[in-house]
């Protein structure tokens, strides 16, 4: 596959198919999910055919303009294409996840001349785009789950409003982490994201406390580790917040995420 994400070359299909990526845009959840199972359907076909080696034409057309349609801010677009994303790679075993990958970040790479609008659907875009390689469950390795950690983690600390969407994902990803990689890895790189008093302590960092206790439930042999890292080595509780939790509503009530 080309690494080139600015020149794609149409496929040999038919209008349905070219037609389809303009309706995962639609706002209307049926009209997405109609156009994505139409774009799987011809892609699955294609694969059956079993005519090239890795993706077909009409794949790698599919999987550049897939990438390139979650920096969109038209209607529902990042909604539709990142679903879309996250079916083919998933559904399809030939989607070279480390392309696909770094044709995300030459897609999303924000330059000198990128300001307001452009920068946040190019941030958003990077953002859909780890959503979609998570939820595909093709993150087979660690380095491949590393490297989208730490672009997540990149997004965490550029906006503040796009933080509760990239925490969200963050807990998504560290949930496929095993005990071990969590331990050496995994929460050494995310130490910053746990508040250092409750006092402190801001809702998304709410968040990603309660999701860290709900990951030690699920893996006792970890759950001493976790704790360490909380204020005062206490765990993140409706009992340890009771009184904190009044500070956390006020600056919810300001910004996000709303609770």
């Amino acid at each position: 596959m080309s690494s080139s994400s600015s020149q794609m070359a149409r496929p040999g299909a038919g209008s349905s198919f070219l037609n389809a990526f303009w309706n995962l845009a639609s706002n209307e959840a049926p009209e997405r999910k109609k156009a994505c199972l139409l774009i799987m359907e011809h892609l699955m076909s294609m694969e059956e055919q079993g005519k090239e080696k890795g993706l077909s034409t009409d794949g790698e057309y599919a999987l550049k303009r897939l990438i390139r349609g979650l920096t969109s801010s038209r209607q529902s677009a990042r909604q539709g294409f990142a679903t879309c994303l996250s079916e083919m790679m998933y559904t399809i075993d030939g989607v070279p996840v480390h392309e696909a990958m770094t044709l995300l970040g030459t897609t999303t790479k924000i330059t000198g001349s990128h300001r307001g609008a452009e920068e946040r659907d190019l941030l958003f875009g990077r953002l859909f785009g780890y959503i979609a390689f998570i939820r595909s469950g093709r993150l087979s390795t660690f380095e491949l789950r590393k490297a989208v950690l730490e672009g997540l983690l990149d997004l965490h600390g550029r906006k503040d409003w796009m933080r509760e969407v990239a925490m969200e994902a963050i807990l998504d990803l560290l949930d496929t982490y095993s005990p071990k990689e969590l331990l050496d890895a995994g929460l050494p790189a995310v130490k910053a994201l746990f508040p250092d008093s409750l006092e402190d302590t801001t809702p998304t960092q709410v968040m990603f406390c309660a999701g860290m206790e709900q990951y030690s439930k699920q893996h006792e042999e970890v759950s001493e580790a976790i704790q360490a890292y909380q204020p005062s080595k206490k765990v993140i509780s409706s009992k340890v917040l009771q009184g904190p939790l009044q500070n956390v509503l006020v600056k919810a009530s300001q910004g996000f995420p709303k609770i």
